[in-house]
């Protein structure tokens, strides 16, 4: 989350490079390939949905569409995606973290300009995804300064993302995981701790 994959695609779309599939009905997406004739279909967040993606790789080939399939998803959830797909690796591409340097220019082109604390704040917390990165400066420049500087606005973001993959149980989850820092913590070791399964 935050890589700016959604923004992209949305700028891909209004250039006229394809459409977003919002809704799940096979049928309707159908009706709409064969009336519009995109380019290509985004389906975003596609490892939450990789049974859609497997209908819209079915659709393409019982109307023999030539339309692209582009769905984005977390790193770790890749293979799935591209399993989802029958995708090569070499169909695969990565959004790179930016630098530091990258990250306060595009802040201060959101608008930011200063106190020095908070674009090195909003850097922090955007740890080189751009997209998060122009999301806490949105929130700045909309009131939200104090959220961003406490860390709440994106706390507020990341249990937004994953309550709906984990439950109410996420801010658990997480909290336990954050205590291993960057050495990390085993999952082993969380499910234990909140007896929980590892799955």
């Amino acid at each position: 989350p935050g890589s700016g994959k959604t923004f992209l695609l949305h700028i891909f779309a209004k250039r006229g490079g394809g459409f977003f599939v919002i809704k799940k009905d096979r049928s309707a997406i159908g009706v709409a390939v064969r009336s519009l004739k995109p380019k290509a279909l985004f389906l975003d967040d596609a490892h939450v949905e990789t049974k859609l993606l497997t209908e819209l790789r079915q659709l393409r080939e019982e109307i023999a569409g030539s339309f692209e399939i582009i769905a984005t998803c977390w790193p770790n959830a890749q293979q799935k995606v591209a399993d989802a797909l029958t995708l090569p690796i070499s169909r695969i591409h990565t959004l790179g973290l930016l630098t530091r340097d990258e990250i306060v220019s595009i802040v201060k082109s959101v608008g930011i300009q200063g106190p020095v604390e908070l674009i090195r704040e909003i850097v922090n917390q955007a740890q080189g995804r751009p997209g998060l990165a122009v999301t806490l400066a949105y929130l700045c420049l909309n009131g939200d300064v104090q959220r961003v500087a406490l860390g709440d606005a994106l706390s507020g973001s990341t249990l937004s993302t994953f309550e709906p993959l984990v439950g109410n149980k996420a801010s658990g989850i997480l909290a336990a995981f954050a205590i291993g820092g960057d050495s990390g913590m085993p999952i082993r070791i969380v499910a234990d701790f909140l007896k929980q399964p590892e799955i």
